[in-house]
């Protein structure tokens, strides 16, 4: 994984060297995130650490995923923070130029990525709370500060430990992102109540392949996997082993 990543720009590149000859795009896709969520089969396969190759914590799928939001934010007008409309909708890359009809267009958030990084976010809560830490870093540093957090504060090279109040407020602010992501989708779903390939850059109206049912299976996954998340980290905390209530964090 490590071969596709690009220090310069901060987020793993999807493809490299393609017919050798330099891609025309910049490499940020939206599939290195939903990727990440077959990397393990439940998340008591904690044993599989270092066989798994980008698992939903590694610093460099936090900060792909953080440059995706960002671009996205800035690139698709339903996105803009003036419209004060939460979660952001996720499209397969910048450069995408298929809008659900031709290829020569401009390109779309589709329902599909939007609800895969609300799974995304659900899963990193339960990753994080099964290893009991979430480790900042300089390259991850970018995702933790695009989270709804109110007080918490970070440095590049902080372990945040079960039981720390950082930890807390991120697990939190990570399932509220979550559920910012499916409410999105909710908002520009059709009256009839189905969903499309894409949701318009502009007007969030549904276009392009009818009632996929991708989108259905992705909404199946996501609310199963919120719903199945413990009410909140401390409530965790206070079914942690023995060792680790007898030994708060430092």
């Amino acid at each position: 994984m490590l071969l596709h990543w690009d220090p310069g720009r901060n987020h793993l590149v999807a493809t490299r060297d393609q017919d050798g000859r330099p891609s025309p795009r910049s490499g940020l896709d939206s599939s290195v995130v939903v990727a990440t969520l077959g990397g393990y089969a439940t998340e008591d396969d904690l044993h599989l650490e270092g066989i798994c190759p980008c698992p939903v914590d590694q610093e460099q799928v936090l900060a792909t995923a953080a440059a995706l939001e960002s671009t996205f934010e800035a690139m698709y007008p339903i996105n803009d923070p003036s419209r004060r409309i939460a979660g952001i909708a996720i499209g397969r890359y910048p450069e995408d130029g298929y809008d659900g009809y031709r290829a020569d267009s401009l390109g779309n958030p589709w329902p599909s990525l939007t609800i895969g990084f609300a799974a995304y976010c659900y899963k990193l809560v339960e990753r994080y709370l099964r290893l009991e830490r979430a480790v900042v870093t300089a390259t991850n540093l970018p995702f933790f500060q695009r989270l709804p957090l109110e007080d918490a504060r970070f440095r590049p090279g902080e372990e945040l430990l079960l039981g720390d109040p950082r930890f807390d407020e991120v697990v939190d602010a990570l399932r509220r992102k979550g559920d910012a992501f499916l409410g999105r989708v909710h908002r520009h779903i059709n009256p009839g109540g189905s969903l499309s390939e894409q949701m318009n850059r502009f007007t969030g109206h549904q276009q392009g392949a009818p009632d996929l049912s991708m989108n259905y299976a992705a909404h199946v996954l996501a609310a199963g996997m919120s719903g199945h998340l413990p009410v909140s980290s401390r409530e965790r905390y206070r079914r942690a082993s023995p060792r680790a209530r007898a030994a708060p964090p430092r």
